[in-house]
């Protein structure tokens, strides 16, 4: 858990996360997009998440030179009393466009175009108990075990997960973060 001195935040909140980082890396800067993809944060509540934080001095929001907001370490930054690896420093790199504002359009040539008779429809989304994470799910055969899986996959997993916990069929799973580029899932039932 990473404490401020008026705050204490949970540990696997963006908050913790962002402060555990700049702990490890005081003299960095993390824009909005090295946020959202180092810890898989939803761009749209960053500001919000981190208020606190930055009430409490523990963090800065400020511009860059291109007037994007990036985030500092404040002055009130709690110092790290325990152990951990030492996450890799970030490369604070310009915002890049959304990929459709970027790409060529693109075009159909009509004349290419087959039609086909009697092709079955399948439907390839998924079926009630069935679904694409079913071989990591199938992998924790009982209660207690877990995986670690690539940070940036957390909201994948962790939304399969709940499906499969509102099944109550397969087993029950939580999905958390459990470094700046890891999450773990673990089967609780």
């Amino acid at each position: 858990m990473t404490t401020t001195p008026h705050l204490t935040f949970r540990a696997d909140s963006l908050a913790a996360r962002v402060i555990g980082f700049f702990q490890h890396n005081p003299d960095e800067e993390l824009d909005l997009e090295a946020i959202t993809e180092k810890f898989d944060a939803t761009r749209g509540n960053i500001h919000t998440l981190l208020a606190p934080a930055t009430q409490a001095g523990a963090l800065v929001r400020d511009r860059n030179q291109d007037g994007d907001y990036i985030y500092k370490a404040g002055k009130a930054l709690p110092v790290q009393h325990y152990a951990t690896p030492k996450p890799a420093a970030a490369t604070t790199k310009p915002a890049k466009k959304h990929p459709a504002a970027t790409s060529p359009r693109q075009t159909l040539d009509l004349d290419a175009l087959q039609v086909d008779d009697n092709i079955p429809y399948e439907d390839l989304r998924c079926k009630k108990g069935v679904f694409k994470w079913q071989p990591l799910f199938s992998k924790l055969t009982k209660p207690g075990q877990s995986i670690a899986i690539p940070g940036h996959m957390r909201g994948a997993v962790g939304a399969a997960a709940g499906k499969v916990n509102k099944e109550k069929v397969h087993g029950s799973y939580r999905v958390a973060m459990t470094g700046v580029d890891s999450a773990r899932i673990w089967r609780v039932a």
